[in-house]
This record gives C-alpha cells, structure tokens and sequence, in this order.
C-alpha cells in the first residue's frame, strides 16, 4: 500500500529545488505530499499499538505512513494525546472539549478501535500529554497531574509555587515532567522528584524545547543541540550539536526510532530537516526543507515511522496545510541548481505567483510530480500571476529560465 515517487525519467530536464542551507548533505529529495483526512481537524502526530495516529478533533490511522488514513471507531472528542503502555499490551487517548471539567480516557490494542474506560476530573485545567509508567497512566494538565490505574488521585508536581507543566513522559524506570522551572525526574512513580541538570554549555532549563520518548529513553532539543537523559546521574548529555554550518537554529521537534535520530529546524525562516545515525557524531541535512517559510511544525506533529519521517506541516506562504512523507532510507538524490534567493514563487488559491523574478524576460514552466509539462508561457513584465486550472492543482514544480540561468522551486497548489 505504500505510495512514493519514483525515480524521475532521465529524459526530462526538471530540477525539483528548495531553497536551502547547505551543509554536509546525505538524499535530497522534494518531501512528498500525503492525504490529509478530512475528518481530523488538526494534526498532532503519533506511533501507538505500531500505527500511525493522526488527531484532534477527529482521529484517524495509516499503515502506510500517511500515504492513506481511515477514520478511527470509538473515539470521539477532541483528542488530546496519546502513547503505548509500557508493562502491558495496549495504548490510551486522552480526550478534553476546551475548557472542560472532564477528560475521558479511552483504550485500544490496535491504535484503530477505541473503548471509552475512564473518566478524571480535570477542574477544567487544559491536559497537555499523557505517559504511562508500570500499570497506570499519568495525566499531565498545566497545573497538576493525575495518576490513574485501580483509582484516579491526583499528586504533588515538582517544584516551588506551582509552575507550569510543559509536557511529561516515562521510561521503563522513570517519569519526568517538564515544567517552567526546568526538568524533574522520579523513579518512585511521582512519589519523590530530582531536578536535571544540564550540560555545561547549556546552564539553564530555559532553552528547553520539549521532551520526548524515542527508543526507551527521553531526549530534548534546544538551541545547542539534542541532549539524551541519563537517568542514573539526572543530567542531560549532549548527543550531538547542531552543524557549525546552522546560524540561530530554532529547532522544532525531533523523533527517532533505534538506528537514527532525525529533527526538524527552522534556520532562516526555512523548516530544514537533519539526520544523526545512532553511530554518528554529525547531523547531515537531509531532503529539501518543506514548503514554504516560517516554523510551521511543532514537536508533537512530527513521528519517524518505519523510517519514514511524517510531519504535520502548516505553510503560511500558500496558506495550505497537511501531511508531508520522506523515506530517509531513499538515498537518491534530485540534481541541484542555483537558486535567486529573492525570487518568491508560491501559490494560492487564486493563482500561482512569481514576484521578484530573475533577469528579465523569463520562461516559466510548472511540472506535476510525473514530470509531465502542464504550463508554460514567456514572461516578458515583473510579477506574474498565473491563474490556476485543473490542470494545475497538486504539488508542482516551477521552473523559470532566464538569461542567468534556472529558478526552480515545488508548490502545492489547490
């Protein structure tokens, strides 16, 4: 059921390009765009019972890494979070209405059908992520956190005067919780906290992104780099930095399974995804950035699925918004050209825009993904609009020849 595209046929000169930053580089390759199901309003990511959910108001799953998605059965609500038991075989979502009193949990062994099981009185405080640790489930709002096995009852969060709660996740042995003071660990499931310490060059919590659950155990992204928990000492230790080459990183998420570690950051309002094999000491960027510009993916919209990377991703240039795939595992490369940085290409859903194009006049041709021509037209004034047809729908590439050389760039155009 997997789909992707293929290799592009030798005989046609299309380049599909993105503007970039250029680092140590591994496959370069357009992301592919998935369906996106209506059903779902927004797009929170997750892996639970080995299937990929997508959620929130609605819910649904794929087998294919979002090539394809079918509503879920059971559920209903906007939902919240979701994750896997650790010490039994099943997963729970946990649904909340804004500002209401109740959350409902509901449990499911195949990550497609869901049962209604309980129910926490939440004092209409926001859930923010749910972990598991041994037999019960651990409901973190911002304000307070509710443990929930043979009976729900709330418990103390670490830190003085209450701080925010950011996120909470568990290991086999441990909780840990980030708040607005920093990261707390227990290993008595809640019932004593240690604060984590941080690498050197990284002195406060401050800088902390997020936290997640990759492989058995918790790492962070900041602007120094990802840092992995060693939960022996309670201090984070840097797994890799950030190449020397990334300026003012602002990273957005990072996932990973048992043989790499991938993550997205924006750099100059470009949303670049990096890879770190488990073995290695350097990211190497990895695919064109995704469409657009601005930080339009946040951690909990982002999965490494069978190697696949899926994202959840919001492009405010074309104001579209959905589901995008990259095989990390693919390592063909699409030939680079030279790309005019003030040259803006993007669509609407009016039309199709150049502005600030090459020297003028230009050519300009739009390729679907099968590399078939579906336009093209001389272009002898500034900005151009385009309006769109039929044919024009989808992800293309525009390519713009002109005197100086070629202009190419990948829009998704509705």
């Amino acid at each position: 059921m997997r789909t992707f595209l293929g290799f592009l046929p030798r005989t046609i000169p299309v380049i599909f390009l993105f503007v970039c930053i250029s680092s140590n580089a591994v496959s370069q390759r357009p992301w592919i765009k998935g369906t996106t199901p209506s059903s779902v309003v927004s797009g929170n990511l997750d892996i639970v019972a080995n299937t990929l959910l997508t959620y929130g108001a609605g819910a649904a799953y794929s087998y294919d890494q979002g090539a394809m998605w079918t509503n879920t059965a059971g559920i209903s609500g906007l939902v919240r979070c979701a994750v896997d038991f650790t010490s039994v075989t099943g997963s729970i979502a946990i649904t909340q209405q804004p500002s209401a009193q109740w959350a409902y949990i509901y449990f499911s062994t195949n990550g497609s059908s869901w049962t209604l099981s309980d129910s926490v009185d939440v004092q209409s405080s926001e859930v923010i992520e749910v972990a598991t640790y041994g037999f019960n489930y651990y409901l973190a709002t911002s304000t307070a956190i509710y443990v929930g096995g043979s009976e729900v009852k709330k418990i103390d969060s670490p830190g003085s005067g209450s701080p925010a709660i950011f996120d909470i996740a568990s290991t086999s042995t441990a909780l840990v919780i980030l708040k607005a003071d920093g990261v707390h660990l227990s290993s008595d499931a809640g019932a004593n906290w240690n604060e984590v310490r941080f690498p050197n060059e990284q002195p406060t919590a401050g800088a902390v992104e997020n936290i997640v659950l990759i492989g058995g155990s918790v790492y962070t992204t900041s602007v120094y780099g990802v840092s992995k928990l060693d939960e022996t000492t309670s201090r984070f230790e840097h797994v890799s930095k950030w190449p020397d080459s990334v300026a003012a990183p602002n990273p957005l998420a990072v996932a990973g399974d048992a043989q790499n570690l991938v993550a997205l950051v924006n750099i100059k309002d470009q949303t670049q995804m990096y890879k770190l094999g488990m073995s290695d000491t350097a990211w190497t960027e990895c695919g064109y950035p995704l469409p657009g510009t601005g930080a339009g993916s946040a951690h909990d919209q982002f999965v490494l699925d069978n190697s696949w990377a899926v994202v959840y991703h919001d492009n405010p240039e074309s104001g579209t918004r959905g589901i995008y795939r990259y095989d990390i595992n693919d390592f063909t490369d699409v030939e680079e050209e030279d790309v005019l940085l003030s040259t803006h290409i993007y669509g609407t859903e009016t039309g199709l825009f150049v502005t600030e194009p090459p020297t003028l006049p230009y050519h300009i041709r739009v390729y679907d993904m099968s590399s078939r021509l579906r336009y093209e037209c001389d272009v002898e004034g500034g900005t151009v609009n385009i309006p769109l047809s039929q044919d024009l729908r989808g992800v293309m590439c525009i390519q713009l020849t002109a005197n100086d050389g070629k202009y190419s760039r990948t829009c998704l155009l509705r």
